[in-house]
């Protein structure tokens, strides 16, 4: 079986000058809207009261973020640069978190980088940049930049653990490995390094450790729902189908918004032969916008000996990325099946082309 899991998981922080406390959004949104609301609510007044007041449209501007209207956040950090262009590395650092959140990664590095030269020392914004990076999959300086954050922090548990991401990003395991211990060497209690690590002994096909240690996850923190969605997954690379069957139930009674996990619970489903329970779940992952979930119910359809049906499956799964090795695989079968021959040496050779290319 084919599974996908999560190839980085970056901590988004957020900081707030004194004397506000620093707010870390971890693995479930447990954002408490209606009170962040209201905290605007509160921003508003106090602007009112004070339209110069610089930081009063940080502090807004935060909680804006954390409600994930970017647009809006970026809106007033802009009036906070405007009012207090020296000294306000928080407003730069946030509104490039914004914007890298919008995908405007050259507007993210330069605030950020802004914020570095007017306060060097501080080892949040080298991490802030990194994850930028990483967000735009520039792994090499998402590394650096997260080099200097624990070279001025050394015991910075976050920088760690993100440099372990950006190393699993370009298949330096052994790196990893070693920034993921170290981080929980630094904090056991990190859901998130051991989630990371799992995933690490994951692609490394040791999966008796990687159940080990998304266990260790799912023990600290019961509602993470990518650890019990992978530990599923995990179960039914050993072909424990029940235990995979009740871990990815469990991920999507968590979160049920999560698209993937019904993909890989129709994939489980059609090695388990229950073929309508594995239609019902890869049709919702697809309704949902799950492109890969078109491979996916092909490859049903190949069991069901749907040959057609698998071959437009594929071909819509390629055309949304032409770069999907798995779905040429997929589409090679079926067309073997349908007796077009030429077709299928043709998407076993694009299969050979793109393995050789690393996609």
């Amino acid at each position: 079986m084919n599974r996908l899991w999560v190839i980085i998981l970056i901590i988004h922080l957020f900081t707030f000058p004194s004397p506000l406390k620093a707010q870390e959004h971890f693995i479930t949104d447990t954002t408490d809207y209606p009170s962040l609301r209201g905290k605007i609510a509160d921003q508003d007044f106090l602007i009112k009261m004070d339209p110069g007041s610089s930081i009063e449209y940080l502090k807004r501007g935060l909680f804006k973020l954390q409600i994930k209207d970017y647009k809006a956040a970026i809106a007033d950090m802009d009036i906070s640069i405007k009012l207090k262009p020296e000294n306000n590395a928080d407003g730069y650092s946030n509104r490039g978190m914004a914007k890298s959140f919008l995908k405007d990664y050259k507007g993210a590095y330069e605030d950020i980088t802004k914020a570095i030269e007017q306060d060097s020392g501080n080892a949040m914004w080298y991490l802030n940049l990194a994850w930028a990076e990483s967000e735009n999959n520039e792994f090499e300086k998402s590394i650096k930049d997260l080099d200097k954050a624990i070279a001025i922090k050394p015991e910075y548990t976050k920088a760690w653990s993100n440099r372990g991401s950006a190393k699993k990003s370009i298949k330096d395991y052994k790196g990893a490995i070693a920034d993921f211990n170290k981080a929980l060497e630094l904090n056991p209690y990190y859901p998130e390094a051991y989630l990371n690590l799992a995933e690490v002994y994951q692609m490394l096909k040791d999966y008796k450790n990687a159940i080990v240690l998304y266990s260790k996850a799912i023990d600290l923190i019961p509602t993470f729902y990518l650890a019990w969605g992978n530990r599923g997954n995990t179960y039914a690379e050993l072909n424990d189908y029940p235990k995979a069957l009740i871990d990815l139930n469990k991920a999507i009674e968590l979160n049920p918004y999560f698209e993937r996990f019904y993909n890989d619970r129709g994939s489980l489903k059609t090695d388990m032969a229950d073929f309508a329970g594995a239609s019902v779940d890869l049709n919702k992952a697809i309704a949902m916008g799950y492109n890969d979930a078109y491979n996916s119910r092909a490859i049903l359809k190949i069991t069901l000996k749907d040959y057609t049906g698998a071959v437009a499956d594929c071909t819509k799964a390629i055309e949304l990325n032409q770069d999907l090795i798995k779905a040429h695989e997929s589409r090679s079968i079926a067309y073997e099946k349908l007796g077009e021959t030429q077709k299928a040496k043709e998407d076993k050779a694009k299969v050979e082309a793109l393995t050789k290319e690393g996609k």
